[in-house]
């Protein structure tokens, strides 16, 4: 009797255990599902080139309207082209976002230094884009979570204007 009650009891382990993995692959795949084609809206309205209209770095100064005169930014689907102006080839990137984050999360990897983490807002069109130029005593800074350009914290502003969508 001893035994048959033992033998109950793992089976009821066993059944439990796998019903538990059951519930958290279903679970996963109930959230994936929710959030599959998040950011798409947000990825096709980032399309196209937009200029530089205002830039301030960390050093909160802003740059003279000559310096960022041909500065632009060209989004395609995943990928980008950051361009310094109209004859430079460009540096090239990869860009993530994150739209169900608020403010909107944007990350730049160049492949050139670690991935640039920012935040991003689009109105019309109008982009802003707020990012972290760098670090402090080797720690690279936090995420912004505000559309400032910070010293202290190392954070940078771009304010864009879309010229061809």
């Amino acid at each position: 009797m001893a035994y048959c009650m033992n033998h109950i009891h793992r089976g009821n382990i066993k059944i439990a255990v796998l019903s538990a993995l059951i519930a958290l692959i279903f679970a996963a795949k109930v959230a994936t599902l929710g959030t599959s084609g998040v950011g798409d809206e947000q990825r096709s309205q980032l399309r196209g080139t937009w200029q530089v209209i205002e830039f301030i770095d960390h050093s909160e100064k802003a740059a003279p309207p000559e310096e960022i005169e041909g500065f632009t930014f060209e989004f395609q689907k995943s990928a980008m082209t950051i361009r310094r102006d109209k004859d430079d080839t460009g540096v090239p990137a990869e860009f993530t976002i994150d739209a169900t984050k608020q403010p909107m999360w944007i990350d730049l990897d160049t492949g050139i230094s670690s991935v640039l983490e920012g935040i991003f807002q689009l109105k019309d069109d109008r982009l802003t884009i707020c990012i972290i130029a760098g670090g402090r005593n080797g720690r690279t800074s936090q995420r912004p979570t505000e559309f400032k350009a910070s010293n202290q914290k190392k954070h940078s502003l771009f304010i864009l204007q879309r010229i061809n969508p």
